[in-house]
């Protein structure tokens, strides 16, 4: 047999090495895994409830915010690499909110990201975004509107020839072609979190963050 076979094809699982996978289910919360940012951030922690889940929840001022940022970057987007991030989450407040999820640079200001591909909603609609940008020059559509309170998944496949392909809830519906706003030049991290868009405490629980890039 060749040493491929030997390696790979008499492997009777997964091969867990043609992958660099991430993936958070939130039974266990490390504070010190994650960078928190925002004003007035609150303490995010884990919330009973089949799963796992973790439970995002702000100060009641206009504009205070929680944001989490894996420490160390460690995905890159490459030509000829596919990449993958998954997410299933629910917000308290889907209008009055802004909110991420998905890969970005490390930034104490995470909504306005320079570099990165990730899902944003913005204050005073319920239009889920998706976006890639790079050095600050952004492409961006509209992917799908959110409820407060309904658990939805979120997706997005970078497929390594120029697109990045969307889903929600399991469906995919369309794709970007990002060009000069693909961000292949930096080092990105897992980032998630929400700012109240009013005077009154905004939540994000988090039920699991999938990301994986093939080698």
């Amino acid at each position: 047999r060749s040493e491929d076979d030997l390696l790979g094809g008499s492997l009777r699982m997964l091969d867990p090495t043609r992958y660099h996978t991430f993936f958070e289910d939130f039974d266990y919360y490390v504070a010190n895994d994650w960078t928190i940012t925002g004003t007035n951030a609150g303490t995010p922690a884990l919330s009973d409830g089949d799963g796992g889940l973790l439970a995002i929840v702000n100060d009641a001022a206009d504009d205070d915010g929680t944001f989490l940022q894996k420490v160390g970057e460690s995905f890159t987007v490459e030509p000829g690499k596919r990449l993958f991030f998954k997410a299933r989450l629910e917000v308290l407040d889907a209008e009055d909110s802004d909110f991420i999820v998905g890969l970005a640079i490390t930034d104490s200001t995470p909504l306005d990201a320079s570099d990165g591909i990730f899902f944003r909603k913005d204050d005073g609609d319920q239009n889920l975004d998706i976006v890639s940008v790079k050095n600050s020059v952004a492409v961006s559509s509209v992917a799908a509107t959110v409820e407060s309170e309904e658990v939805f998944e979120l997706g997005f496949m970078y497929d390594g020839l120029g697109r990045v392909y969307y889903s929600f809830n399991g469906t995919i519906l369309g794709y970007l072609e990002p060009g000069a706003s693909l961000p292949d030049d930096e080092v990105l991290t897992i980032t998630v979190g929400i700012q109240n868009g009013a005077a009154a405490a905004n939540a994000m629980t988090v039920d699991y963050i999938l990301a994986a890039k093939e080698r």
